[in-house]
């Protein structure tokens, strides 16, 4: 496959050259296109085009005219159309797209090879040469495999040609047109210059890029000529004399804040530096450094390119003291090197300590140092295949024989042997089943200790808990899941001791440690070892505190072991945090979608809509994804346990949907229609919700007052055969109450609404379990409903002329709320109201003297019950009608506040008429009782 793309390639690379075709030279094409015989339509089109910005339509237009053209005509078309295509390749908006036009600009070139199109060439070249630059990049890091070795210098050897020859052109139409602008007409001028721009651009482009191609060339052979010819291309940008090298003393110290010229000046030191010239090449590096706005692309990149050049001189002491500065953040703090700088440097010591009299023996306990920085930044970045290649490359021989690095990388060796074993045998996720693999991660594990123990260990405070974290990973994977649970535990308490300057790096490692010590512990008590539960808990908990942000504390929560471990709002906390791209998002969801509804359920009334608003917002989405795995969708299949978790969830969403103030009462119905279209999918039976179903409808109705609806379904759940009768037919009777009770506070003097609480209380009071035996009647919270009850009976005898049963109905509640002790004040006062209209004297009386003991003396509703108390008393027992009015005209001598005193006035003459005795409250009472005068009532 490669030696195919080395073949496009070159294919590519010669559609870049002019066809020769035996000239020694490339041509030089006229300073202006000829002249362009076309008609006045065609120009006046083409510059509508062009003004207008429509590059594309312009490019169709004229690869049109090029193909019924001939001659300097048609050079001129391609000329025009090179440069149309150059503007859309440099906003090419993707890949892609660069390719079609690329395609597009070598058929160009290959259908007019006569044509100059120097711009188009340049930048062609370019996207080769970049191509070929990354692979420089790659074999300065030795990432480069030999055969792609070969291809790149192949490649930037054939680019160069081409950036070279179109700098030669470009230089002599320079030259054309400069000498043309002294001697041109007023009117030619200005397309003069802009001629004169883009050649002089053009040029400019041309020697940068060959100029690079030469420092990647001497970069991957040694050839002292392409750095040499380097400094000569990079000299045109830098001020210097014709075909010279640039001095630094000539280069405008304010042209280094353009970016093409600072990076110029990196291509001068990397040339001196290739030229084994390194004090010439700090002397260009340390100019950017002191310039004033330097690019900041290149901030990051000086360093490195620093080391390079201090590598080439052997000034391992400066580059000890570059790579200190390099491993500060902005704050000060250390931080590993990224990983490519980590591998540059480790390429560098170990080049320098593998080559005969590399080093000068007074070095080389700095440059082992700095090995050893590398290597362990290598670690601290996790870049296993970094130190394994490095290794590999270059062998252990110049690390410390038993030291924590060789330590270190034999374990990895070992452990990817190992995990090559386990991979072919099972899954990785799980503990290996073969003796060989355990055996290997067991080695491993013991080579990651070893590296911990060694007495250089202290060096690497800050990667000794990544070794810890691997050997529990090794030993995990053995199946010593106990054993690793201890590792991890220690790795825990070693990234805590971490020092300050890596504190980042030692929570990530102790986050790790914890997930690791508990997911082995957990895996220790599946085995048997249950006295483990407690610690593994402990530390679930202490997860949940330090890292409730990450998708392992979620996973924590979704576990039935763990998830209890914290409380619901915090839980809730961590499960809503889960970011939608999460793995675990959708289980997030419906586990914090369960909390909430417990939440709900749980809530006091005051609370219940918050509570049911807060569920409604996550379940909505949780039924969406599940509704998809029930039902399919496209790549997925459905799922019959998916369904069942919809229809949960549905009936739990109907339900708040329903407790709202304002119930949505459409979602609510919609919900139901899925549960039944779901359950018809998977032919799983609604039989034993079938009552629920029912109540969840009858309360839709009673939202849309569709009374009639909701007693037949309240007769449908009270049917014997219903299952779930017994929980919902009281919910059922209890919606209807509270919904008769609701519509009647809106009218309350309806006939039809006082019919309909009548009705529905009566039934909800006859469901009340009776007491047995001489047990006293229990409070079964329906005295509310009676009291409701008859007061609505009374109202319809008194107001609407309703028989004397209802009158009786009301009697006969207000009794046995008496008889309870759970009579009030107006229950009392409508007992004896009843009572007297029903000739029931001695009820009425007794009513009323219970009703005169309960109030407050004094109060107009006292005085209003002692008065019929009285007058009741009169017309049955005149001696104790006159020992009443004598103990109330004792405490009331003007017999009380109207209209009561009045009325208990009129009662005292007619007592005095009617006893013929004296009330005056100093008059002691005739003796023998008796009724005193006969005659009627008072």
């Amino acid at each position: 496959m490669r030696r195919a793309v080395s073949h496009a390639g070159a294919v590519a690379l010669g559609l870049l050259a002019w066809d020769v075709r035996g000239q020694a030279e490339p041509p030089v094409m006229p300073v202006s296109p000829a002249p362009d015989p076309a008609s006045a339509e065609d120009v006046a089109l083409e510059r509508y085009l062009e003004s207008s910005g429509l590059d594309e339509v312009l490019a169709a237009h004229l690869r049109a005219r090029i193909e019924r053209a001939e001659g300097a005509e048609r050079s001129g078309l391609a000329e025009r159309l090179s440069r149309v295509y150059t503007r859309l390749l440099a906003r090419a908006p993707s890949p892609a797209e660069r390719e079609r036009l690329e395609t597009m600009c070598r058929e160009l070139l290959a259908k007019v090879p006569e044509s100059e199109s120097l711009g188009l060439r340049v930048d062609l070249a370019r996207t080769q040469y970049l191509r070929a630059e990354e692979a420089g990049e790659r074999f300065r890091l030795r990432l480069l495999p030999e055969e792609d070795r070969a291809e790149a210098l192949r490649t930037l050897k054939a680019v160069r040609t081409v950036f070279e020859r179109c700098a030669e052109v470009a230089g002599r139409r320079v030259d054309a047109l400069e000498r043309r602008e002294q001697s041109g007409r007023e009117a030619e001028l200005r397309a003069l210059r802009e001629d004169l721009a883009e050649a002089r651009r053009v040029r400019s482009l041309s020697r940068f890029y060959a100029g690079w191609a030469c420092v990647y060339q001497s970069l991957i052979e040694k050839d002292q000529d392409a750095p040499r010819q380097a400094l000569v291309h990079f000299g045109f940008l830098l001020n210097a004399s014709l075909n010279k090298p640039p001095a630094l003393d000539r280069v405008p110290r304010g042209s280094l804040r353009f970016e093409h010229v600072a990076r110029a000046v990196v291509g001068v030191a990397m040339a001196h530096a290739a030229l084994d010239n390194p004090s010439e090449a700090m002397r260009w590096l340390d100019a950017l450094d002191s310039a004033e706005a330097l690019p900041a692309s290149l901030t990051r990149q000086l360093p490195i390119r620093r080391l390079q050049v201090l590598a080439v001189a052997g000034q391992w002491p400066d580059i000890e003291a570059l790579t200190r500065r390099l491993r500060r953040d902005e704050a000060g703090k250390e931080r590993p090197l990224e990983p490519l700088e980590a591998r540059l440097l480790g390429v560098l010591a170990l080049e320098a300590r593998t080559v005969k009299d590399g080093v000068r023996p007074g070095l080389v306990p700095v440059v082992d140092g700095l090995t050893r920085t590398a290597m362990g930044d290598l670690i601290a970045r996790e870049q296993i295949g970094h130190i394994k290649d490095l290794v590999d490359r270059f062998g252990t021989a110049v690390l410390d024989k038993d030291g924590f690095i060789v330590q270190y990388v034999r374990g990895l060796q070992e452990m990817e042997k190992a995990r090559d074993l386990h991979r072919a045998a099972g899954k990785l996720e799980e503990p290996a089943t073969t003796t060989e693999a355990r055996a290997g991660y067991r080695a491993a594990a013991g080579l990651f200790a070893s590296a911990n123990s060694g007495q250089d260990a202290s060096r690497f405070a800050s990667h000794r808990a990544r070794a810890a974290i691997l050997e529990g990973l090794c030993r995990y994977s053995a199946g010593d899941t106990e054993d690793a649970a201890k590792v991890f535990q220690a790795a825990v308490e070693l990234a805590q001791k971490a020092p300050e300057s890596a504190l980042e790096e030692s929570r990530s490692q102790r986050r790790d440690a914890l997930w690791y010590a508990i997911v082995a512990l957990d895996a220790a008590v599946e085995k048997g070892k249950v006295s483990l539960a407690e610690t593994r808990d402990r530390l679930a908990v202490l997860y949940l505190g330090e890292f409730p942000g990450t998708e392992n504390a979620a996973r924590l929560l979704l576990r039935p072991r763990t998830g209890g471990l914290i409380g619901d709002e915090q839980a809730l906390t961590i499960l809503l945090g889960v970011e939608r791209q999460s793995p675990v998002y959708a289980a997030s969801r419906r586990q914090a979608a369960v909390v909430l509804y417990r939440l709900y359920r749980a809530s006091p009334a005051a609370q219940r809509e918050f509570a049911a608003v807060r569920f409604l917002e996550v379940v909505v989405s949780v039924l969406d994804r599940e509704r998809e795995e029930a039902l399919g969708a496209p790549g997925v299949m459905p799922s019959r346990e998916a369904a069942e978790r919809f229809i949960v969830r549905s009936r739990q969403a109907a339900e708040a949907q329903l407790a709202l103030s304002s119930p949505d009462t459409a979602r609510a119905e919609s919900h139901l229609a899925e549960i039944e279209s779901v359950a018809r999918v998977h032919a799983i039976s609604l039989e034993s919700i079938g009552a629920e179903m029912a109540f969840w409808r009858l309360r839709i109705a009673l939202a849309r007052d569709d009374w009639a609806g909701a007693e037949r379904l309240g007769a449908v759940i009270a049917s014997a055969a219903q299952p779930g009768r017994g929980v919902f037919e009281p919910l059922a009777r209890r919606a209807l109450w509270a919904s008769a009770v609701d519509r009647l506070a809106r009218e309350p003097e309806s006939k039809p609404r006082l019919e309909r609480l009548v009705a529905v209380g009566k039934r909800l009071i006859e469901s009340a379990p009776k007491p047995t035996g001489d047990a006293a009647p229990a409070n079964d919270g329906l005295d509310g409903v009676r009291d409701a009850t008859a007061r609505a009976a009374t109202d319809l005898v008194n107001a609407h002329g309703a028989g004397r049963e209802l009158r009786e109905l009301a009697l006969a509640i207000d009794q046995d709320l008496v008889a309870r002790g759970r009579a009030t004040a107006a229950g009392l006062k409508r007992l004896a109201e009843n009572a007297e209209a029903a000739g029931q004297q001695a009820l009425a009386l007794d009513a009323w003297k219970r009703l005169s003991s309960a109030l407050v003396a004094s109060e107009p509703a006292w005085f209003e019950a002692r008065y019929n108390a009285m007058r009741l008393e009169a017309a049955s027992d005149g001696n104790a009608a006159v020992i009443a009015m004598r103990q109330h005209r004792l405490l009331y001598p003007s017999f009380g506040p109207p209209p009561w005193g009045e009325k208990l006035a009129e009662l005292d003459q007619a007592i005095r008429k009617r006893t013929g005795q004296d009330t005056s409250p100093d008059v002691a009472p005739a003796g023998g009782g008796g009724g005193g005068a006969k005659g009627g009532g008072a």
